[in-house]
């Protein structure tokens, strides 16, 4: 993420960028398919620094355990 913001710093006037997120849970609990990572509602852009927390951020409120066990309970093909 800290390389992805390097390049499109050069692209955007005042380096702020709007971190999206999909498929998932917002900070207030409802499901959506389309939210801002930094959960305000107004002020959708981050600067290049704030990029990469507020992914990480989101990343850690995720709920991979069902993901985790339905791959554990797949039968191995190898």
């Amino acid at each position: 993420m800290r390389e992805v913001g390097e390049v499109m710093q050069f692209y955007d006037v005042d380096k702020r960028f709007p971190p999206w997120g999909f498929g998932g849970r917002t900070a207030n609990g409802t499901v959506s398919h389309c939210f801002n990572l930094n959960g305000s509602a107004s002020d959708v852009e981050v600067g290049r620094f704030l990029l990469f927390k507020v992914f990480w951020k989101s990343m850690r409120s995720m709920d991979m355990k069902p993901l985790i066990f339905h791959a554990a309970s797949q039968p191995s093909t190898s």
